[in-house]
């Protein structure tokens, strides 16, 4: 994604969903109802349990969100 598009993005965009947890299912249940309740923008923060496969598996699931990460240094 481009920074313009990710700009865009985020001016049209309320709210970011910031999802940490010990488990990935838990997460996933998260996820989904954020989504379901509007929200495009997800993070799964990176100090989640297995955060590469949840992300991997919410992109498959939810493709009308966007689903990245954070809390890569702290």
């Amino acid at each position: 994604m481009s920074n313009q598009s990710w700009l865009t993005l985020l001016q049209q965009t309320p709210a970011i969903a910031v999802i940490r947890t010990a488990q990935v299912e838990q997460g996933r249940q998260m996820a989904l109802a954020v989504a379901a309740g509007g929200i495009q923008l997800i993070e799964i923060t990176w100090n989640s349990d297995r955060s590469t496969e949840l992300i991997q598996q919410l992109r498959l699931e939810l493709p009308n969100c966007t689903i990245g990460t954070g809390t890569l240094l702290t």
